[in-house]
């Protein structure tokens, strides 16, 4: 309890009370002269610290990469607190006519890495709402960052504006991790103000597969095979155990689409070619659920586009262009 006071992130002091009982093990076996057996306990508490330290790295936050917040002309700067988390958030409101939309920022981003995206948007007239997630921007950091508390963020803040844009059509646009934020959104519907209806949803080279993500991160880490099961356990009770969760998760793939969550409107995906982030399994797995459910969407793989860096794309734009004029009864164009 001591430790938790001084280290309020618990996987901190899980590591330091790990290294303890690892330590006064061997101390013990050393000034007691413990038989050899003793160094099988000895062993088990090797393995509790090596897995308290993987889960360590495993939920590293990206806090000290956090990019400038959004400091440009036009735009608002309003925020929200969930359980004592201020979240940052930036309006840029047009005309009354034309729709809203909402942008999510990618991992280690910020809502101000987003503006040339939201340029195309403002400068149409529409409204433009954008996020620094929990941990990003200008916006508080958590102990233990996760998607599911950042969705409950977004939601705060879909609710907390609802009288601004409820005559309006809204899209959600997310990019990478925006994406898979974007995915629980649909997921999550029922807990959003019924004055908002989402019309439509773009993905930008989305994150839709935790599993993936967590893979990669045991082949950098180089975790054995034979422990990762074990891990998988560690990591659904600390997810569970988390009090910004909405729902206890059982298993890893309940973070991968369609349990995740899965677009219940007219989906457009545009996906880098070439991304040399994600690669493509993220992106196929997620057209192949749209197709075998024979949802709305239409989907473009765009060789100029890369994953990050992006920030103008003639491509891009042109099929943003065809799609919401597609999408919406007012104009897309002034």
């Amino acid at each position: 309890m001591l430790l938790r006071a001084i280290f309020p992130n618990r996987i901190h002091s899980d590591v330091l009370f790990d290294l303890f009982l690892v330590s006064s093990m061997i101390y013990v076996h050393i000034i007691l002269n413990m038989p050899a057996l003793f160094l099988i306990v000895i062993g088990f508490f090797f393995l509790r610290l090596y897995i308290s330290v993987m889960e360590y790295f495993i939920f590293q936050r990206p806090e000290k990469y956090r990019i400038k917040s959004l400091l440009e002309n036009g735009w608002s700067r309003s925020e929200v607190f969930i359980q004592g988390c201020r979240i940052q958030f930036y309006q840029n409101n047009g005309e009354k006519s034309k729709p809203a939309i909402l942008f999510l920022h990618g991992w280690r981003s910020s809502a101000s890495r987003m503006i040339q995206r939201m340029k195309f948007f403002t400068e149409h007239g529409w409204s433009v709402i954008a996020v620094d997630l929990p941990n990003h921007g200008s916006s508080d950091a958590v102990g233990k960052w996760s998607a599911e508390f950042s969705t409950s963020c977004v939601i705060n803040i879909i609710n907390a504006t609802k009288s601004e844009y409820s005559a309006s059509p809204f899209f959600v646009y997310g990019h990478s991790m925006g994406g898979f934020i974007g995915l629980r959104l649909c997921q999550r519907a029922s807990e959003w103000s019924t004055d908002i209806e989402l019309n439509s949803i773009i993905f930008e080279s989305p994150m839709t597969k935790y599993s993936l993500i967590l893979e990669e991160t045991y082949r950098i880490l180089r975790i054995p095979r034979i422990i990762r099961g074990v891990i998988d356990r560690r990591i659904l009770t600390t997810v569970s155990r988390l009090q910004t969760v909405s729902m206890e998760f059982a298993s890893i793939q309940q973070a991968d689409i369609p349990q995740w969550g899965m677009p219940h409107v007219p989906s457009l995906v545009l996906q880098a070619e070439h991304d040399a982030r994600l690669g493509r399994e993220h992106y196929n797995a997620l057209i192949g659920l749209l197709d075998k459910h024979s949802l709305d969407y239409e989907s473009h793989l765009i060789s100029s586009l890369t994953h990050t860096g992006s920030d103008e794309n003639s491509e891009r734009t042109k099929l943003l262009e065809t799609f919401l004029e597609n999408r919406t009864n007012i104009s897309f164009f002034r």
